[in-house]
């Protein structure tokens, strides 16, 4: 960097000092918290999927097994009406349907 000098400016992109007034320190997303809690909406649901790739992975159990979640897509038909948060309600080789709060 050193080396360029002003090169940097006439490309339009010049240093600029960082303001010390307004910063915070955000703190290392521990795996606890990509764990998924079923009674949330679908929309929330998808966007923590989303939000934890590619570390430390969103996450849930079933069957008293950790499975990790890769990727999400809210469906728009209603769950049945005797389902719960977090029931398995179909499963073929195209993902698996899992009830929302």
């Amino acid at each position: 960097m050193a080396a360029r000098g002003g090169e940097s400016c006439e490309s339009g992109l010049c240093p600029q000092p960082q303001a010390l007034e307004g910063i915070s320190y955000a703190h290392k997303i521990e795996k606890h918290e990509a764990s998924i809690d079923w009674s949330q909406t679908a929309v929330v649901i998808a966007r923590r999927i989303r939000a934890f790739q590619p570390f430390p992975i969103a996450s849930s159990t079933l069957g008293g097994e950790v499975i990790k979640l890769h990727q999400a897509q809210v469906l728009l038909q209603a769950a049945p009406l005797v389902s719960s948060p977090g029931q398995v309600l179909a499963a073929s080789a195209a993902g698996v349907d899992i009830a929302t709060g």
